[in-house]
């Protein structure tokens, strides 16, 4: 078994246990590996944590992710970076808009708009009243 999918396995397992403690070396991890299902792996994690101090790091790492997609498998169309920053919620918008000013491929720019709509769409499905 390879390093890579050492790591993309201990992601697995730390995401579905919810290990809110390993938040800061899955973060560290993505800094460090270049392999997209194993980098996709991490990103799954930390949203299944889904601790608020992922978010710089899933955004620093966002358009990679994106822009090697073509080689993920992917839920709903979409890489996992994306359903976790998703999940993040609002405090996900401002560091995404930040990024929306700097990036200039298309389709990272697109996956951009897609979070930033489904967090207003949430945000307003909570506010609505029934």
């Amino acid at each position: 078994m390879s390093n890579i999918n050492i790591v993309a396995k201990a992601a697995h397992y730390l995401g579905e246990s919810r290990a809110g403690r390993a938040v800061g070396p899955l973060c560290e991890a993505l800094k460090r590996v270049t392999d997209a299902p194993c980098l996709d792996s991490i990103a799954e994690a930390l949203r299944k944590i889904g601790d608020p101090w992922a978010i710089s790091s899933l955004v620093d790492v966002f358009p990679e992710i994106v822009a090697q997609s073509r080689f993920l498998p992917k839920i709903g169309g979409h890489p996992e970076v994306v359903h976790a920053l998703i999940a993040m919620g609002e405090p996900v918008g401002e560091p995404l808009r930040e990024l929306l000013e700097e990036e200039t491929l298309i389709h990272v720019r697109e996956e951009i708009e897609y979070v930033l709509g489904q967090i207003r769409f949430s945000a307003a499905s909570r506010a609505a009243p029934l």
